[in-house]
């Protein structure tokens, strides 16, 4: 991440890389917090969410909505559902809300809720794409599946007058 020259350590262009992606993903905490903040549901505290939240935290989040009961997002996670369920209070207090309306069913997404998904979906897709920019820089391609993020890809190729271009 960084190089040694005679001006001392400098950042590579992996670590600008890895800077910015990072940066803008975990904006996307912040993004959330003050949206519920807006609506009502949570109190801005002296500590960002950014700071309490962690990866356990939004993967869980991810995987409960995904699957619908804390049972299967535990299968998926391969950790207990009493640590799915003790992980999805910790960041209900962590926002000062609930984030699930629990059911007979399973589990349904709050407003809260949603909003959170939607910010950490783009969080970690900020973080794959660094993983694929970085690979780039070594000459790497990923393999991209079309619709496979929170960004749904409909690319084709388009020919038009000999200009072939991606168009989507």
């Amino acid at each position: 991440l960084f190089a040694c020259t005679l001006e001392g350590m400098v950042p590579t262009a992996v670590a600008a890389i890895l800077l910015e992606r990072t940066q803008r993903a975990f904006a996307q905490l912040a993004h959330a917090e003050q949206e519920l903040v807006d609506m009502g549901v949570s109190r801005r505290s002296t500590a960002s969410m950014g700071e309490k939240v962690t990866n356990r935290h939004l993967r869980t989040l991810v995987a409960i909505d995904r699957h619908g009961t804390e049972t299967a997002a535990a299968q998926e996670l391969d950790i207990s559902q009493p640590s799915v369920t003790q992980t999805l209070r910790q960041l209900e207090r962590i926002v000062e809300t609930n984030l699930f309306i629990r059911t007979a069913r399973g589990m349904l997404v709050t407003r809260a809720g949603e909003i959170m998904l939607r910010r950490t979906k783009l969080m970690f897709y900020e973080l794959q794409l660094a993983r694929d920019d970085i690979a780039a820089q070594f000459g790497e391609h990923p393999a991209h599946l079309i619709g496979g993020g929170p960004v749904r890809l409909a690319a084709h190729r388009h020919r038009n007058d000999g200009d072939e271009r991606l168009v989507g």
